[in-house]
């Protein structure tokens, strides 16, 4: 049961992360984009520092997110404590280099959209 409840907590986290961190992103893009149409406009360097806030929170809640899924498989793994884990399988690299193309990805589009939107 106390095990239950702690990969339960974690799957409620990583779900709560994953939904801020797409609330972020997207947030400080729309908020950057449609400017011009709100009623009290904002200067272009509270837009900028808005969308570049936006995205370093959406970075830190994937890097959140990934700790908290290594803690997750660790839990789940617990019980087989005999069971030596390969650690660093082929699987586990490219999920970790999904997360970095991701993150990089972002910045990279985010960068785009600051320059075509000038």
């Amino acid at each position: 049961p106390t095990l239950f409840k702690k990969v339960n907590q974690l799957v409620k986290l990583e779900g709560a992360t994953k939904l801020m961190a797409f609330v972020f992103f997207f947030g400080g893009w729309i908020v950057y984009s449609i400017n011009s149409f709100l009623i009290d406009s904002l200067d272009e360097g509270v837009r900028v520092i808005i969308l570049w806030a936006s995205i370093a929170l959406f970075v830190i809640l994937t890097i959140v997110q990934m700790m908290l899924e290594f803690r997750h498989k660790k839990l789940l793994a617990f019980p087989l404590s005999n069971i030596s884990l390969v650690e660093n399988t082929a699987g586990e690299k490219r999920w970790i280099l999904s997360k970095i193309l991701l993150m990089i990805g972002t910045v990279i589009l985010t960068i785009w959209l600051q320059l075509v939107a000038q």
